[in-house]
């Protein structure tokens, strides 16, 4: 392994004018492999945005606090970007908390953001 940021990647991606693209990049707010706050810090530094939606509580299917999420509008084509935490969870999110991840993905494949 090396340590390659995959960051230009994705701002490559978002400022593609020519694809409407919709990221989501989470972790878990246990995580002891890669930390919430480094993860957080490199997409806070995606340039090129404008803040869609705060940073606010998601509830899961039960009713309880998810964890936390905030999306951007990203480049010429204004193409999302969502980070969100999951409560509970470590590095693999779905084996340490299945069901919030679960409604993670199903809001976001939902069109949520």
């Amino acid at each position: 392994d090396t340590l390659v940021s995959v960051a230009p990647l994705y701002e490559a991606l978002l400022n593609n004018p020519d694809v409407p693209y919709r990221v989501l990049v989470y972790s878990g707010d246990v995580d002891g492999v890669v930390p919430t706050l480094a993860s957080k810090r490199w997409v806070e530094g995606v340039g090129h945005k404008t803040i869609i939606a705060p940073w606010q509580a998601w509830a899961d299917a039960r009713g309880q606090t998810g964890g936390y999420r905030k999306a951007w509008a990203v480049g010429p084509r204004g193409n999302q970007l969502v980070f969100a935490t999951v409560r509970g969870a470590g590095h693999q999110v779905p084996t340490f908390q299945p069901q919030r991840a679960h409604d993670l993905f199903a809001w976001f494949l939902g069109g949520g953001g």
